[in-house]
């Protein structure tokens, strides 16, 4: 038997080459090892200063803080470590200034307490913030760059932010120079205006950054009426010293949206005002001009006065915890799904309609729906675009219908099949579902080209549902069937039909696969942009909303699957509020819309189960426009429901009361 083999006596292996001992000796010039570069952990070097902060003796300058009023005040410290932490410190100790070599500095600018905490900060030592302390420290660090502490004593007073406190640190930050806090606070009191005006201190808020405050559009008032209230309390704290002003924040406040009734009392109230600036008394004619040719619907003469002062606020727009009922359209029809419409028709077409005995705004599981503007302005009281189009895709009737802002029928396109301008199920407005493809029509209806094709390849789709188009134009698609998103190129000029390599040709690029993970899907269905241009995903089977970039990079998800507020079942499409950047879902089998801000936060939910005003069975696409107009289209029940923020309306609730009434026939 023959014995194993053992390397001989005295050598040794080494990454697969024997070495003799003695080639392993201190004369062998290859090095055993690869270089390595090692520093010390930062804890040990945090401790070395520390002990340096502890030892007095070894300190070998002097700051001497001169505050007035008080006796001078010494803080010893180390030449070298202020000269590592500070720029100025570095140029008066080191630079070319008088006090090179010195070692006493006599400082000024600053106050003794402030800093001896900028001093512990430095050498390591936990330096405690406070209300009190954190903008002189601020203050202190920002003069001699030591930026790490300005930035964490900025963080800690916006957290302190408050309703109640943020009129005192504006005017505190402000004085400070303290930029960051200061438009934090101001951002804080415009989004809170209302009650930060109720509050005794909001008087005390210093002229200058009071109107600052009321020249932002994004003013968030519950009524022009508390704009100007808070504006004559402020005036009344100090009439002497603050009437000046005057004639600079009445030219800030929207005079037009305030009741007439309170613009007649302050006549009679405050007539030692209009007499004293007769340019306030120009305002108000201008405002009762405004409203009486509101009244009378003089649209002509409103463009005329157009300007800031006559536009209303944009927080006054829509404030989506008081949405309200305003119409429901339509009705659930029968028509059959392969009609033969002849082309594209409009009012003018009615007698072919009635042969055809297609009904008027009937529906069959409406679900995708959009809003389009005439880029004219809502009224002469709003410069942003009125919807004047509303757009539904007719899934099971395979056509698309589009109405007038006020219910009524204009025309419809499209009908059973898989050529071009004809439509299989469609899903979103202008997705033909079943057929697998995206279309694109000029807003008459007429057909211009084919963007992709059915099928599981890149580029192809199975059964698209929702569909949006990005800043950059580029258009996104919810590719249901296959669990992905994908992005196409809008001027893409392939026409129909199309192989499969041509429709990857218009393929920008996909993200997503079947899954429960960050970026998975299971069933995308709607889709939005938000105003920074993210790509919102309802990921309808996986009970959330997902959040993308452009590139298709997953950022965050919101909601779960649940009945309570901010948890869905199945949620089947999203909008995103052009003005205010609200984000609207609905929620599918919870027969309900909710609302979020941007951030994700919940705001509010409107309709439950029914077929009354409000109320929804199994709310599908969804839609916001510019001035404030939510639309749903409302499947179970054959109709699209529209809400807005008109005092007149009625609340969107769900209660009772059944509205399933038919548009009025165009003349």
């Amino acid at each position: 038997m023959e014995s194993s083999r053992m390397p001989p006596a005295g050598r040794k292996r080494k990454r697969g080459r024997e070495i003799s001992a003695g080639e392993s000796g201190a004369g062998c010039s290859a090095p055993l090892v690869d270089p390595a570069r090692v520093r010390r952990e930062p804890h040990g070097a945090a401790d070395m200063l520390a002990k340096m902060w502890e030892d007095e003796e070894l300190k070998d300058c002097c700051l001497v803080v001169q505050e007035e009023g008080c006796e001078p005040t010494e803080l010893w410290a180390h030449r070298a470590v202020l000269v590592a932490a500070s720029r100025p410190f570095r140029a008066m100790l080191a630079g070319s200034h008088r006090e090179r070599g010195a070692n006493r500095l006599v400082l000024q600018e600053v106050s003794a307490a402030p800093l001896a905490e900028l001093l512990r900060f430095v050498y390591g030592q936990e330096v405690q913030l406070t209300a009190e302390n954190a903008l002189p420290l601020y203050r202190t660090a920002d003069l001699y760059e030591v930026l790490e502490l300005a930035t964490l004593c900025c963080a800690f007073l916006k957290r302190s932010a408050g309703v109640g406190n943020c009129v005192a640190l504006l005017a505190a930050s402000d004085t400070a120079h303290c930029k960051p806090v200061a438009l934090h606070c101001i951002d804080l009191l415009k989004r809170h205006f209302g009650q930060v005006a109720e509050r005794a201190s909001f008087v005390s808020l210093p002229g200058q950054l009071l109107l600052e405050v009321l020249q932002a559009d994004d003013l968030s008032a519950p009524s022009e009426e508390l704009v100007l209230s808070a504006v004559l309390s402020w005036l009344d704290a100090d009439p002497q010293g603050r009437l000046g002003m005057l004639p600079q924040l009445g030219a800030e406040i929207r005079w037009p949206f305030v009741p007439p009734a309170r613009l007649a009392r302050l006549e009679v109230e405050r007539s030692e005002l209009l007499d004293a600036f007769p340019g306030l008394a120009c305002l108000l004619r201008e405002a009762y001009r405004f409203q009486a040719l509101q009244a009378s619907n003089a649209t002509g003469e409103l463009r005329a006065l157009l300007s800031p002062r006559t536009t209303r606020r944009r927080s006054q727009l829509c404030d989506f915890k008081r949405l309200r009922f305003h119409a429901a359209i339509g009705s659930k029809g029968n028509a059959s799904g392969d009609f033969q419409l002849p082309g594209i028709f409009n009012s003018g077409d009615l007698n072919c309609l009635r042969r055809l005995e297609l009904p008027l705004g009937d529906f069959n599981c409406p679900e995708g729906v959009a809003l389009s503007s005439d880029g004219e302005p809502a009224a002469a009281a709003d410069l942003r675009p009125r919807c004047e189009l509303v757009v539904v895709a007719d899934s099971l009737n395979h056509r698309v219908q589009l109405f007038s802002r006020d219910g009524t029928f204009l025309h419809a396109f499209g009908r059973k099949g898989r050529s071009a301008g004809e439509f299989d199920m469609p899903g979103g407005v202008a997705v033909g579902t079943g057929n697998g493809r995206v279309q694109l029509f000029e807003r008459d209806g007429t057909f211009v080209r084919t963007v992709s094709r059915d099928g599981s390849e890149p580029g192809c789709l199975k059964e698209p549902t929702g569909v949006a188009v990005t800043r950059s134009g580029l258009i996104v698609v919810a590719d249901y069937q296959n669990h992905r998103v994908q992005l196409f190129d809008i001027a893409g000029r392939l026409a129909p039909p199309l192989r499969p390599s041509q429709a990857a040709r218009n393929l920008v690029r996909a993200f997503g696969r079947r899954g429960s993970g960050d970026g998975e899907f299971c069933h995308p269905s709607g889709l939005a942009i938000t105003r920074s241009g993210e790509i919102i995903v309802a990921d309808y089977q996986n009970d959330r909303i997902q959040f993308f970039n452009e590139d298709g990079q997953f950022l965050r998800c919101l909601g779960s699957h649940g009945a309570k507020a901010g948890s869905f079942d199945r949620p089947f499409d999203v909008a995103v509020s052009p003005v205010e950047g609200h984000i609207l879902v609905t929620d599918y089998e919870n027969h309900r819309v909710q609302v979020f801000t941007e951030g994700g936060a919940f705001v509010h939910e409107f309709g439950r189960h029914g077929d009354g005003e409000g109320m929804f069975d199994s709310p599908g696409g969804i839609a916001v426009s510019s001035d404030g107009l939510v639309c749903v289209t409302d499947c179970g029940n054959g109709r699209f429901q529209m809400f807005d923020c008109n005092p007149d309306g009625r609340v969107a609730s769900g209660r009772a009361g059944c509205s399933s009434s038919k548009p009025a026939e165009p003349n």
